[in-house]
């Protein structure tokens, strides 16, 4: 994987991930109250099996972990992708 840089853009309501000073995807949320939902992940056809969705995920679900925020999960390749990752199992978590 190149090296990457995921970043939380607050006024888009997106993580992005840039490698190469290039957006290769991001992650969109949605703050409800105390709850962060995500919405939808992508990354762009060029950057595809690179890893760089989980890397978007994970930075998600970190700070959710530090930050003791609920998370709502929309997005169905973010909630197939818990399914395969149990070290997140502690983040409180439920998709829709």
């Amino acid at each position: 994987m190149t090296q990457a840089t995921v970043r939380d853009n607050k006024v888009l309501q997106r993580y992005e991930i840039v490698a190469e000073e290039e957006l290769e995807g991001y992650l969109e949320y949605q703050r409800l109250g105390d709850e962060l939902v995500i919405v939808h992940a992508a990354v762009f056809p060029g950057a595809l099996g690179l890893g760089y969705a989980s890397e978007l995920i994970k930075s998600v679900l970190d700070d959710a972990r530090r930050e003791k925020t609920p998370v709502v999960v929309v997005c169905p390749f973010v909630t197939q992708w818990l399914t395969r990752h149990p070290e997140y199992h502690d983040v409180e978590v439920r998709s829709l």
